[in-house]
């Protein structure tokens, strides 16, 4: 399902983006997973998550081992659990609470 390059491959890709964003486009691109690292980098480098889809939060939860099936799950869950994973530093913002009717929002 996932693609892989050789570690020299994404190292030497690394050093040719000048932008996180470039890197993350051509990684989904090529069909492979971002790093923990590389997900906190690019989730950090701006107020908007750095572009981030629940697509690219749920390869990176199966591919991490958080989850098999991220769409059979409640999202929140898993873009938190994702978050957390990856180190993000706002990642409790993010917390999955129950609402009064208990609702997992």
């Amino acid at each position: 399902m996932f693609g892989r390059w050789p570690t020299d491959s994404v190292t030497e890709l690394k050093q040719r983006c000048d932008s996180v964003r470039l890197l993350s486009i051509i990684l989904i691109t090529e069909g492979i997973v971002m790093t923990k690292k590389d997900f906190k980098k690019l989730w950090e480098s701006n107020d908007d998550g750095g572009g981030i889809t629940f697509q690219d939060i749920a390869d990176c939860a199966i591919e991490w081992g958080i989850t098999t099936s991220p769409y059979m799950s409640n999202r929140n869950e898993i873009r938190y659990s994702v978050l957390l994973a990856s180190g993000v530093n706002d990642a409790e913002y993010y917390k999955p609470h129950n609402n009064d009717d208990g609702i997992i929002i």
